[in-house]
């Protein structure tokens, strides 16, 4: 890829980008480097010098990182300046991607494609450019940290920014003494004597101070806006990784609880880059205000300060009464989001159980319900801010009776009373934002509680503990001490002593439906983590290995098959692996999608809607059968792969998993079909979380003659 007249940096290696990352505890699979890699260096710009070069070079390596570090630093800097901290780090020297693993002095280690590591002088590529990346992970772990740390944490990176906007926000404050004092020098020493000269130096001077408060308000509010959305970008993708990192094991049932849940983030960003920085700022300033009311118009500066404390009490004892409402409401938000998420997704369901009207009256009861904690919330609000205005207006009562006392004892001028007047507005009005900011602090409170639940779910790779990421298998599975438990779900658990798999072995699961199959299954590909026991993948330790490095020798095809928006080839696709035409159309052939591309005008570019609307559940397994095949994985686990199937299609599945797949590959399958049971050259029978027997096809029928036989028993005996 070129990008200047002199340089052309062609992309490193797969096998190099993964090295730089995996020393670093961090593994991506080969397709999702790749197409994360060709889409991030698509719209590099053409750059004639060096350090243009390197800057953008430096923007496309950020958008590489993005969907799989989003928090982490990347530089790019000629190779003479990198310093020991910055390794490992790639290298583009002598017309290749190499990557710097350390520096001695001023000799550098560069490790190529092949894996050897070469001892070269620095001078030889002193001038070329180094990229080097800090993980999010290697800096502090994000996982611990909590969402008000991590906003907080986000905001004093933006110190500067959040400093100028406080310095404008004290300006604003200063020129409202300015405009106050401008009414009492009209009053004063204009009216009496008709001044006009005076007038319009004083109308000149005080223009020139409102036009400096409307730029400094208005660069105050796009400040802020970026703030905001800088800390969108950031948090919001980090909060997007966490939930993708999650155990599936360990993720909340109601989904529509869980979405709310990480929505309510917003509440939360908005509190701390909105109102609560400018009324930080302008609450010490009713003490600079009342201060110079006092000094301008003497007794009448107690007037607001006893009212001041007052106002203080009055909105505090308005807050107790909210707190327990906004935290009913909140939860009343994310009980009604979830069943808006539940009536969608189970729209069929409930229309072929013509239960519309049982949906209904639980929409309209949690409608009640939140409507009435949302009256009440504004009903406190609206008390407390009415409560506010009397003050108010009591204030601007007690500064006239007051200030004429004191221009009857000539302490006073009339334009004084007027400047204090035009003050005291200044001293209450903080007070109704305090409430209004009290009010949005519940809201945000209960977010934050929200949001640190969803963070202590348990991720598939835990904070501080490297995984491996090595570039070959075995291929062989392994549990032992298998124990697995669900709590109080029906489902049932898993408990195994032993269990060993091993290449070329065709393996089948049966059993009745709760049996455990699905569980087993999902435990083997790591989506589970088990209670006890482990699972050994290759020789190693299922949980030690990097989640991308066991997803790329392991394929899982799980019998609910989820489409995505996009077109069909993005989502055979959907791991990143780009395959060329002959091997796509290979792979739809043998998935069977066949029919469905040659029929459609768009071919694979036909559109697929949320959810794959659209498609049968049939298609859908063999899109998913389709996944695989574009990998494709040396351990296969196919959970019922043919249960949606016509008698045809289960027929070309067979022989796609007896031909594409690999001899030396291992299959382990659950199902309840004839034809599948077929190719098996062992099965295994589960009851209840276990075991009950292990075999070849043929010693499996005295197994199934049980008291809880599984709908499988005649096939097994036409087979054998």
């Amino acid at each position: 890829m070129t990008t200047g007249p002199e340089h052309a940096w062609e992309a490193p290696s797969a096998a190099l980008r993964r090295r730089l990352l995996g020393v670093q505890g961090m593994s991506l699979s080969q397709g999702a480097a790749e197409q994360a890699w060709a889409e991030a260096f698509r719209r590099l710009p053409a750059a004639v010098d060096p350090a243009s070069q390197m800057q953008s070079l430096g923007g496309a390596v950020r958008r590489w990182m993005g969907p799989f570090d989003a928090a982490a630093d990347v530089a790019v800097v000629p190779v003479q300046t990198l310093l020991a901290q910055h390794f490992p780090a790639l290298v583009f020297c002598e017309g290749r991607w190499q990557v710097a693993r350390w520096l001695r002095g001023e000799r550098l280690g560069l490790e190529t494609d092949d894996g050897r590591v070469e001892d070269v002088d620095r001078a030889r590529c002193a001038a070329a450019p180094a990229c080097w990346i800090a993980l999010s992970e290697a800096r502090e772990p994000d996982a611990r940290a909590g969402p008000l740390r991590l906003v907080i944490r986000a905001l004093a990176q933006r110190k500067r920014v959040l400093f100028e906007v406080g310095l404008a926000s004290v300006l604003v404050n200063a020129f409202a003494v300015i405009t106050s004092l401008f009414a009492m020098q009209v009053y004063d020493r204009v009216v009496p004597t008709f001044a006009w000269s005076t007038l319009w130096a004083l109308t000149l001077g005080v223009l020139v101070v409102l036009s400096f408060d409307a730029m400094l308000r208005l660069a105050r509010a796009q400040a802020l806006d970026r703030v905001a959305r800088d800390v969108d970008e950031d948090l919001t993708q980090l909060l997007y990784d966490r939930l993708l990192a999650m155990r599936m094991d360990s993720r909340p049932r109601s989904l529509g609880t869980l979405a709310a849940r990480l929505t309510g983030f917003e509440a939360v960003r908005s509190f701390f880059t909105a109102s609560i920085l400018f009324v930080f700022v302008d609450l010490p300033f009713v003490l600079a205000f009342i201060a110079v009311i006092a000094l301008v118009g003497g007794a009448v500066g107690w007037v607001y300060s006893l009212l001041f404390p007052l106002a203080l009490v009055t909105g505090w004892a308005g807050q107790r009464k909210m707190r327990r409402l906004v935290q009913r409401q909140v939860v009343g938000l994310q009980q009604k989001n979830g069943l808006l998420i539940e009536t969608i997704q189970g729209a069929e369901s409930i229309k072929a159980a013509a239960a519309e009207w049982r949906f209904s009256a639980r929409w309209a009861d949690l409608g009640d319900e939140l409507s009435a904690d949302q009256l009440a919330v504004r009903a406190t609000i609206n008390r407390v801010t009415t409560l506010m205005h009397w003050l108010s207006s009591i204030a601007f009562v007690g500064v006239i009776v007051v200030g004429v006392h004191q221009i009857e004892l000539g302490l006073l001028s009339v334009g004084g009373l007027i400047a204090c007047s035009i003050l005291g507005g200044r001293v209450i009005q903080p007070i109704s934002q305090v409430v209004m900011l009290a009010t949005q602090w519940h809201g945000a409170r209960e977010a934050i509680r929200n949001l640190e639940s969803v963070m202590r779910i348990p991720a598939e790779r835990e904070s501080g503990v490297s995984q491996l990421a090595p570039d070959s298998l075995a291929v062989s599975v392994a549990a032992k001490d298998l124990r697995f438990n669900y709590g109080r779900s029906p489902a049932a658990n898993i408990d195994i002593n032993a269990l060993a798999f091993s290449a070329g072995e065709r393996v089948a699961l049966v059993g009745s439906n709760g049996s455990g199959k699905t569980t087993l299954l999902r435990i083997l590909s790591g989506h589970y983590r088990p209670s006890a026991g482990q699972v050994r993948v290759g020789g190693i330790d299922a949980a030690q290995i990097a989640p991308a490095c066991l997803g790329a020798h392991m394929g899982y095809m799980p019998q609910d098959i989820r489409l995505f928006r996009g077109s069909l080839r993005d989502n055979i696709e959907l791991g990143g692996v780009r395959l060329d035409d002959s091997r796509l159309l290979e792979v739809v052939r043998a998935s069977g999608l066949e029919t469905l591309v040659s029929e459609h005008p768009l071919g694979l570019d036909l559109p697929i809607a949320e959810d794959g609307s659209g498609l049968s559940v049939g298609q859908r397994q063999q899109v998913g059968l389709a996944r695989l095949l574009a990998q494709p994985p040396r351990i296969w686990l196919l959970d019922e792969p043919s249960a949606s199937l016509d008698g045809s299609a289960e027929a070309a599945l067979v022989k796609t998993l007896s031909t594409m797949i690999r001899a030396d590959d291992l299959v382990i399958y659950a199902t309840h079909k004839t034809a599948l049971l077929a190719m098996a050259t062992r099965v295994l029978v589960m009851r209840a979380g276990r075991v009950v027997h292990d075999g070849d096809r043929d010693s499996v029928g005295r197994a199934m003659q049980s008291p809880s036989p599984i709908s499988a028993t005649s096939a097994l005996n036409r087979v054998a």
